[in-house]
C-alpha cells in the first residue's frame, strides 16, 4: 500500500497476531485499525513522524510506536498495535497487535526486527 511517499510492510509477528488477535477481539481490531487509519493520514501530512501528536500514540524505545484503542467505544480491552516508521526509507514496518497482557512480549518482539532490520543495512 502506497501513502503518498511511504510504503508499507507487514512482517511475519503482525501477520501472525493479527489473525490470533481479530479471533479473540473483533472490536478492539476494528478501533485499532481506525486509529492506524488516522495515524497514516497524519504521517502522509507530516514532515516526520516524530512531529505527530495524539492521545492514541506512545512513542518507545528504538523508534517503535504504539497505537492504542483509546478515542473510540467504552468497554475496550486494553491493546495497542505496534509499527516502526522507518524515515529513512520511508517505510512503515506494521509489527505486532496485542493486549496489555503481551506487551512485553510485543515489544520484545519489536525491539528485534528493528536489531535485525537496522543491522542487514550495515
Amino acid at each position: 500500500m502506497d501513502m503518498g511517499m511511504w510504503k508499507i510492510e507487514t512482517t511475519a509477528g503482525w501477520k501472525n497476531s493479527t489473525l490470533e488477535f481479530g479471533a479473540q477481539y473483533p472490536n478492539e481490531l476494528a478501533a485499532l485499525l481506525r486509529n492506524l487509519m488516522h495515524y497514516l493520514a497524519q504521517l502522509k501530512a507530516a514532515k516526520s513522524h516524530k512531529r505527530i501528536e495524539a492521545l492514541y500514540l506512545e512513542f518507545r524505545e528504538s523508534g517503535i510506536v504504539s497505537i492504542n484503542q483509546s478515542g473510540m467505544e467504552d468497554g475496550l480491552a486494553n491493546s495497542r498495535l505496534y509499527v516502526f516508521p522507518d524515515e529513512s526509507t520511508r517505510t512503515l514496518y506494521l509489527l505486532c497487535i496485542g493486549t496489555e497482557a503481551n506487551k512485553d512480549s510485543d515489544l520484545e518482539y519489536c525491539k528485534e526486527f528493528i536489531f535485525y532490520l537496522v543491522n542487514e543495512r550495515t
